[in-house]
């Protein structure tokens, strides 16, 4: 069974993460370039989030993530592709972002059992830099 909270709700919670919880509890500011990373599961949020940001005068770069795309990667990447890291990318993500908000929901918690831990860990690790770029430049 999905619950999906009403549309109010919704509204209520983005509003309170990008005018209260962003930029020291002071909210956006007019011009500034916020991530959203948000799950299929939660994308109901996802479009409160898009317009509480064009609200406050802002931009948004979204990165929206389907349901059971991991477990395919997994199972299926190859050794380099498990050690790609697209770094002009990322860099140029986290050069152009201001700041960044990320839902962390599931409909599948089960995804990836089975696969192995060590492909998990490999991935992580290249994306490592990243994470850190994310933790410097938030400082």
């Amino acid at each position: 069974m999905t619950y999906t909270p009403n549309q109010e709700v919704l509204d209520k919670y983005a509003d309170v993460l990008v005018n209260f919880a962003l930029n020291n509890c002071k909210g956006i500011k007019k011009g500034e370039v916020i991530s959203l990373e948000v799950p299929e599961c939660a994308k109901p949020l996802l479009i409160s989030l898009q317009k509480a940001v064009l609200k406050s005068q802002g931009h948004y770069i979204t990165d929206y993530l389907p349901e059971d795309t991991s477990r395919y990667f997994f199972e299926l990447a190859s050794e380099h592709q498990l050690n790609f890291f697209p770094e002009k990318y990322l860099k140029g993500k986290v050069d152009q972002i201001d700041h960044s908000i990320a839902i962390l929901s599931t409909t599948n918690p089960k995804e990836l059992d089975g696969i192995s831990p060590e492909k998990i860990m490999k991935k992580s690790k290249t994306n490592k830099p990243y994470k850190e770029w994310r933790y410097r430049d938030s400082r």
